[in-house]
């Protein structure tokens, strides 16, 4: 009984991650996280996953959250955004957590734009770095998202093979 408690609580929390990629609620990719190294420290399991397996659930783990983290403001400022830009995104960001997910999604853009804007940047320029940005975000979201599909598979062909 005790594996089977493992499997669903570890099943629960991947279902769960799974869903947090989408709504901004609940973290995604760390709920993923726990629900496949559950395996390594459930003492109660009867066939914990190996070291190995735990490291690369680890690293697919970080790698992905550093990308996603800094993918956007890489993209912006690869094309020039300033730092007044980069306030600007920081405050979008900080104001759209209030106004649920299109908030959250046009908040960070929305204060870009306008920050390149009071810090001098052309109208063109600004544009640029907020489409940069969006780009940059999508690339995070999409990194984050094979990562947590990654971390599935391995955690299944370690269990099962």
């Amino acid at each position: 009984m005790p594996e089977a408690l493992t499997w669903c609580l570890s099943l629960v929390l991947i279902f769960l991650g799974l869903l947090g990629m989408v709504v901004p609620v609940l973290p995604g990719l760390p709920l993923v996280y726990l629900g496949t190294a559950l395996h390594k420290f459930a003492f109660f399991t009867a066939h914990p996953i190996s070291w190995t397996t735990f490291w690369v659930l680890t690293a697919l783990f970080i790698v992905a959250q550093l990308i996603e983290l800094f993918a956007g403001f890489f993209g912006a400022a690869s094309v020039g955004m300033n730092r007044w830009g980069l306030i600007g995104g920081v405050i979008g960001l900080f104001v759209g957590f209030f106004f649920s997910l299109l908030g959250l999604i046009f908040g960070p853009l929305i204060g870009l734009f306008l920050g390149q804007l009071f810090g001098g940047q052309p109208h063109q320029q600004a544009l640029r770095a907020t489409f940069a940005f969006a780009v940059g975000s999508v690339v995070g979201f999409a990194v984050k998202f094979s990562a947590a599909m990654a971390m599935v598979a391995v955690l299944l062909f370690a269990v099962l093979f």
